[in-house]
């Protein structure tokens, strides 16, 4: 975009304008706001175990403390919301996995016919920060109780609310010890009904305001949202729902506060139209990321020329040049790589299986130019040509309070294992945790090459007692991960 501006005499020179100069004179209407804010809500003396066992001595009155003294504040807060449910006729709905909450709140407010009140209370699992429990032993073999942070999957309670100032927003509960909340509201629904209340006439968006005759007084009443009334709305809502901790802990300070998680932001700008001058907007703009483009291109193709090929070929010697002679630096292949070993990514049913590379290196490939090559090396082989094991680990989470069961089941799975490959060259065995991440389980395996342990996969994975045991062992694993070793002696 450009104007015409007459510097001396009779020329002219084109002068470009920014995006925001070419805004200014075409704005009809802007408004900054606060758009959706989620906020945590949590009681600050219970963020630490040792604030935890004061809790427990003087409010529990625990002589020994332990996390098994809040388990009755727990069913009592459960039971309290399920009450709740019942007297106010609302519905308790059990959210499905990969559900869209916000797909079944905006059926309930189609549906809701009062000025404000619960909509409905959700429920699911969820990860969440909790405090356990564990035995530890002093110096004389003395064992004593210490509470630490972990992490445990219990349900959480989403009460979903039709508020008369802010409009709609939910309240999420953790229904365990020490009971963690969420606020989520939208600025722009609060701006609304402001709005709506004080007869100031606007026309709305899904999420925002598109235009008012009285533009002026919108920002003013929008810039009047703080958080004092954020922390109004929030304590409204606790006086009116099940609340987990007891009015004696309340008064004796034990109370939330609410902290900023997220926030959004949000400037709107209606323009008149889209043409200016002499020329349209977008083409403008694409002009100058086109140049900015063409900047950062020149110095990626620096870095990789002066800094990222030479450290390859340091690294990987003739392994690296032999790629290079087939795989063209910035041009992708049409077809497969070949060498002396052909270079191709296998699946198995427990992943990718690495490629060959020449001289026996095994390797991690993706078909990219070297700037974004990923190149894990897994030396099998030495130059010598020496036969050298390898280990893998498949670590897994397990759920809360699931490792008897999924140990129990990965043996029956390793002792399948051991049946289909009686007479091969492996071993497996089972990992437990003793000090990390609680409930976590690995299963070792002991190969002679990757090409051993893919054949080898392919056999158990279509043994039907492996398949029935590992069916029910993942449905108890949360999340895991696979560990590569080379046995270098």
């Amino acid at each position: 975009m450009a104007t015409w501006a007459t510097l001396s005499g009779s020329s002219k020179t084109r002068v470009r304008k920014n995006v925001a100069e070419i805004l200014h004179d075409h704005v009809t209407f802007e408004l900054e706001a606060i758009d959706r804010m989620y906020l945590n809500a949590y009681v600050p003396s219970l963020q630490t175990g040792g604030g935890v066992v004061w809790f427990m001595k003087t409010q529990l009155g625990a002589r020994v403390p332990s996390t098994m003294m809040v388990a009755p504040m727990s069913e009592r807060f459960v039971k309290a919301i399920e009450r709740f449910v019942e007297t106010q006729g609302i519905d308790l709905v059990t959210f499905e996995k990969g559900q869209r909450k916000d797909d079944v709140a905006q059926r309930y407010l189609a549906s809701f016919e009062g000025e404000e009140g619960v909509l409905f209370i959700g429920k699911a699992q969820e990860k969440a920060s909790v405090f356990r429990t564990e035995k530890r032993t002093d110096a004389q073999g003395v064992k004593y109780p210490w509470i630490i942070r972990s992490t445990a999957m219990p349900n959480h309670y989403y009460v979903y609310i039709l508020d008369r100032d802010f409009g709609p927003l939910f309240i999420k509960f953790c229904s365990y010890f020490p009971y963690p909340a969420k606020l989520c509201l939208n600025g722009h629904e609060w701006l609304k009904r402001q709005l709506t209340q004080r007869e100031v006439p606007f026309e709305p968006l899904d999420n925002g305001i598109r235009s008012s005759d009285e533009a002026s007084r919108v920002q003013r009443i929008a810039d009047t949202l703080d958080a004092t009334k954020i922390d109004a709305v929030f304590r409204k809502w606790l006086r009116r729902l099940p609340h987990p901790f007891a009015p004696a802990h309340r008064a004796a300070g034990y109370r939330y506060q609410l902290s900023v998680l997220q926030a959004e932001f949000a400037l709107t700008q209606v323009l008149d139209r889209m043409l200016i001058g002499e020329a349209p907007l977008v083409p403008h703009i694409w002009r100058e990321m086109t140049a900015l483009i063409a900047v950062l291109w020149v110095a990626v193709t620096v870095m990789v020329i002066k800094k990222e090929e030479p450290d390859l070929r340091r690294q990987f010697d003739g392994d690296y040049e032999a790629y290079c002679r087939q795989v063209p630096r910035w041009i992708p292949r049409l077809t497969p790589l070949k060498s002396e070993e052909p270079l191709r990514q296998r699946r198995s049913f427990f992943g990718p299986i690495t490629p060959a590379l020449p001289h026996g290196a095994r390797a991690f490939l993706t078909p990219a130019p070297p700037a974004i090559m990923v190149l894990s090396i897994l030396s099998t082989q030495i130059r010598s040509g020496r036969t050298l094991m390898i280990v893998i680990r498949n670590v897994f989470q397990l759920k809360f309070g699931k490792a008897r069961e999924a140990t129990a089941l990965l043996r029956e799975g390793v002792a399948a294992q051991k049946k289909v490959l009686a007479g091969t060259e492996h071993s497996t065995r089972i990992l437990a945790d003793v000090t990390g991440p609680f409930y976590m389980l690995v299963r070792e395996i002991t190969t002679p090459n990757l090409a051993a342990y893919e054949a080898n996969a392919g056999k158990v994975v279509s043994d039907k007692d492996f398949q029935s045991s590992y069916q029910k062992f993942a449905a108890l694993v949360e999340s895991g991960r696979r560990d590569i070793y080379s046995i270098v002696e």
